[in-house]
């Protein structure tokens, strides 16, 4: 039988109240430039602090004009960043080549290396131009291919202007890490290589965090079950000889997108009778079956992913309780749709705990902004924590909600675990910086490594369980 145990207490939390839209508040017309605006009036004073702190004995003067530099000139300014790529999407070369050819092929990447850089190397050949409310800056030089420059951060840039709008970059600075609540018994403050250590004991508390179930897709079905029955506890006596975590220490399990199968089609509607074909549902049909067998033994977080039915702006609605009929009867503390991206609060009177997860639409954007070789993901994750901003390339390449005064994207908090769901492959990281420390995690996609994450939540130290059917 499946073993009941205590849920992880979760409390709710305001970093999430710009990620929840309510149906009567939307607004869709309104145009996305009160997006940039807000972003970069909400960023500007952290980054000019970072920016005066580092380069405070070079006796550079800062502009708050772009376009007020003169040639010859040595300074810094702040704007946002934009990257002008060779295969960035353009809907209307889209909708002129539907009328007139073909569409495009879709491209792996927006980028289009060219030429050598001295480490053997490729280099972005990219424009990459920095904006203010004055106009925009061309930024060229060796040094912009040092740095990871994506549309949409808001950074500060030193160096000397030359002709015809082009800036020559010295040094680039990004707003920082946001300030974190000290977390005294984490493994990770307080100096202790939690990558090398092994103090795991009885009585830690895990969460499993998954990505890319594709529930019902028949070449998954077996490693579906076995994973449902390690988390139920069936299989603890054969998992214990291989020295795996218990089930019963895993009090929440959190499924990270993309949670449902592509293989069936559309709903078919017959507008005379005004039925449905119901078949064209299963897929969440069963979603709702693989929860509820779980319910009963472990607490389950499910948000939207990219392949599933639900909004596809961000930040992606919860997907709606009339889809899970047998879960929503549980109480809600055992089972929640959460919004993409969702913040946890997992604190306790001995310990905070803050935990930022996305479905890995925010990352997986990012990296078709990179050449090989610079698009590493943990990266890509450190340094959306540098910018405070969790999606920058929204809504330029990724879409989002057109908000009018406010940039919810924005990082208040540095979080103590952050993870992105639905990546080629399990990699993990601690990443320190000024007294702020983070544990970065990426999710494998489990339909295509059968690989689920395991973090401890007293050490916050990340293992990979692999199920083989």
């Amino acid at each position: 039988m499946p073993e009941i145990r205590s849920n992880l207490p979760t409390t709710a939390t305001s970093l999430n109240d710009g990620f929840t839209l309510p149906i009567t508040k939307r607004n869709y017309n309104r145009q996305y430039a009160p997006i940039y605006y807000m972003r970069l009036h909400q960023l500007m004073s952290q980054v000019l602090d970072a920016a005066t702190s580092k380069w405070a004995d070079k006796n550079v003067k800062y502009l708050n004009k772009c376009l007020d530099v003169l040639v010859g000139d040595t300074v810094f300014v702040v704007g946002t960043l934009f990257k002008d790529m060779k295969y960035k999407p353009s809907m209307l070369e889209e909708v002129t080549r539907s009328h007139w050819g073909a569409p495009p092929g879709k491209k792996p990447k927006y980028v289009d290396p060219q030429g050598d850089c001295e480490d053997g190397g490729h280099k972005d050949d990219s424009s990459i131009q920095l904006e203010d409310s004055s106009g925009r800056i061309t930024l060229v030089g060796p040094k912009v291919q040092e740095f990871m420059l994506i549309t949409g951060v808001v950074c500060g840039v030193l160096g000397t202007a030359g002709e015809n709008g082009r800036f020559t970059v010295v040094d680039v600075v990004w707003g920082g890490f946001p300030e974190q609540i000290y977390r005294p018994l984490s493994g990770v403050n307080d100096g202790e290589d939690v990558e090398m250590a092994d103090n795991d004991t009885p009585e830690d508390t895990y969460i499993c965090l998954a990505s890319g179930l594709y529930i019902g897709q028949k070449k998954t079905d077996y490693k579906h079950v076995l994973l449902a029955e390690y988390l139920q506890g069936l299989l603890e006596e054969d998992g214990a000889k291989d020295g795996l975590v218990k089930p019963k220490n895993i009090s929440r399990f959190i499924m990270a997108g993309n949670n449902c199968s592509l293989e069936s089609e559309r709903p078919v509607i017959d507008t005379l009778s005004r039925t449905v074909d119901l078949d064209a549902f299963k897929p969440m049909a069963r979603v709702d079956e693989y929860i509820a067998q779980l319910l009963p033994s472990i607490s389950v977080d499910i948000m939207a992913g990219n392949d599933d039915p639900g909004n596809m702006s961000l930040p992606q609605q919860p997907l709606h309780l009339s889809m899970f009929p047998q879960s929503r009867k549980f109480k809600k503390a055992t089972f929640g749709s959460v919004s993409n991206p969702y913040w946890w609060d997992f604190s306790t009177d001995e310990a905070p705990l803050k935990v930022l997860g996305t479905s890995g639409q925010n990352v997986s954007d990012i990296y078709k902004y990179l050449i090989e070789g610079r698009d590493d993901i943990l990266d890509i994750m450190e340094h959306t924590l540098a910018w405070r901003h969790l999606c920058p390339t929204a809504p330029d390449t990724l879409t989002c909600y057109p908000y009018g005064d406010d940039d919810p994207f924005i990082i208040k908090e540095t979080p103590h675990l952050y993870f992105c769901g639905n990546q080629d492959e399990f990699q993990t990281s601690v990443v320190k910086h000024d007294g702020v420390s983070v544990r970065l995690v990426a999710v494998p996609r489990f339909d295509e490594t059968g690989e689920v994450v395991l973090v401890n939540m007293r050490t916050l130290k990340a293992e990979v369980l692999r199920i083989v059917a």
